[in-house]
């Protein structure tokens, strides 16, 4: 933190943020499509909220990069 300018820091922590929500929406996806049924106990939600998630990371990382 002390040889790179706090701006530039906090526009990387940014990016990385936005990189592990897309990963983690994009192994939810892949989760939900490949699993045939669920077991007692798990939690499920919708397809929608895991590509909603997806693009809107994705969609913002782009943005940041631009």
């Amino acid at each position: 933190a002390l040889f790179v300018p706090f701006s530039r820091l906090a526009e990387f922590t940014s990016l990385a943020t936005l990189l592990v929500f897309a990963l983690i929406n994009g192994a939810l996806l892949r989760l939900r499509l490949h699993r045939k049924k669920t077991r007692p106990g798990e939690i499920t939600v919708p397809l929608w909220m895991p590509v909603l998630g997806l693009i809107t990371s994705l969609l913002m990382i782009a943005a940041s990069v631009v």
